[in-house]
């Protein structure tokens, strides 16, 4: 899927929320992918164009980021995220699903899982916040967000390609490899208006680390498939995180290991990835209609 594509499949769904931007291909069985920040759905088009026969799968653009549309008046947290997400699948029609998620996504997941375990058939995590995340990086992080220094950065990326690949070394191997174009597809909707920044900061400033370790006690009830991969250059979400949501996710079978990975290793070791999900989901249970 190029990004000609990508706008071209667009789709939006109402909810009370505002307008779930969305993109998915394929049939079947759903699976729901959320997208890291400041990415969007187009971080999933490899595993949009390559499982597509074995999931129906879903990609939306959470609200702060992307194309969504955000109401007046919402307050976007990670419980908010997941009860939009509940919203929209029930829209959709879509009961159970196989949970992706990375980055902030993934914290995303996790929430909708320990909320909604009755409509989990499996969870899929990259590296995201988890366990005992916080401390100086994450509290180092949110303070370049209240400050504006992301949005500044993002700016930076949107307007200066020589920069943008500098920002972008961190979360990419190859940042050199990242075409500018992206900057338009992940940065541009983030960056088009004052509302949309401001929906971005609070949301990503809402990821209390307290609230994320208050989730192991559901995770360790969430009696479903789990795979766990992990990029292991990660300068966010260190690997020690995955290994705690191995422990503690009861259907966990190890983690799966991308040695040299960044945050968004997903899109530059695509093939490896989607192999890796696609072998998991071929054994995942899938419920009779």
């Amino acid at each position: 899927m190029d990004i000609a594509e990508f706008h071209q499949s667009r789709q939006f769904v109402e909810t009370s929320f505002g307008r779930t931007a969305y993109v998915e291909r394929g049939d079947g069985p759903a699976a729901l992918l959320m997208h890291g920040a400041p990415l969007n759905g187009y971080e999933w088009r490899y595993v949009l164009d390559g499982l597509s026969g074995l999931r129906r799968c879903i990609a939306p653009d959470a609200m702060g980021l992307g194309y969504t549309e955000v109401n007046d008046g919402v307050t976007i947290t990670a419980d908010a995220q997941a009860a939009m997400l509940v919203e929209f699948l029930d829209t959709l029609g879509v009961d159970k699903v196989d949970l992706v998620g990375n980055d902030s996504g993934g914290g995303v997941m996790q929430v909708f899982a320990v909320n909604n375990p009755d409509r989990v058939r499996s969870l899929t995590l990259t590296n995201c916040e988890a366990g005992d995340y916080g401390g100086p990086a994450a509290d180092a992080f949110r303070e370049m967000v209240k400050s504006g220094t992301l949005t500044k950065q993002l700016r930076a990326i949107h307007e200066k390609p020589a920069l943008g690949k500098k920002l972008w070394s961190m979360a990419y191997e190859k940042p050199e490899a990242v075409p500018h174009e992206h900057a338009e597809v992940y940065v541009g909707p983030v960056l088009s208006s004052p509302d949309r920044i401001a929906n971005m900061e609070q949301y990503l400033t809402s990821f209390d680390p307290k609230h994320i370790a208050a989730l192991e006690e559901g995770l360790r009830q969430l009696d479903v498939p789990a795979l766990i991969v992990w990029g292991t250059a990660d300068t966010f979400f260190d690997l020690k995180l995955g290994q705690w949501l191995d422990e503690v996710l009861p259907q966990s079978n190890g983690v799966v290991e991308v040695e040299g990975g960044k945050l968004f290793f997903l899109e530059e070791r695509y093939e490896f990835f989607g192999k890796t999900l696609g072998e998991f989901w071929a054994n995942v249970p899938v419920e009779v209609a």
